[in-house]
């Protein structure tokens, strides 16, 4: 069951993203710092996520299709939100010497990164 071109991002704006996100990826990682690692790997993962959780087939349904490109947009969200939390914060967990001193928040943003992979990799 596939839908139609209007119902799904279009392969062009798909591919283009796909490979500057390699160039970038291609870029950063020979000529970046080695602390902007984890940066470019988290903007890596969102943009990766979030392509694989949006270009799912849906159902006929229109009221089943609904659900799923809600939960879609939700997982979504949680993938971006949780890998900005560590673009944002990347400095200071680099700088972490172990788990004792993480926040509560860090160990829900790396809950929430478990459940959207394990997610990822059911679908």
């Amino acid at each position: 069951m596939q839908d139609g071109p209007a119902d799904q991002i279009p392969t062009g704006i798909l591919r283009t993203v796909g490979f500057g996100l390699f160039a970038y990826m291609a870029h950063g990682t020979l000529f970046g710092p080695y602390k902007t690692t984890a940066v470019h790997l988290a903007i890596f993962a969102a943009a990766t996520l979030s392509i694989a959780f949006l270009r799912q087939i849906r159902s006929h349904d229109p009221r089943i299709k609904a659900i799923q490109w809600a939960v879609d947009i939700l997982v979504t969200c949680a993938a971006v939100g949780s890998l900005l939390y560590i673009i944002i914060g990347c400095e200071r967990l680099l700088n972490l010497w172990g788990s004792t001193y993480l926040t509560q928040l860090d160990v829900l943003i790396g809950l929430i990164l478990v459940a959207v992979a394990l997610e990822a990799s059911r679908r």
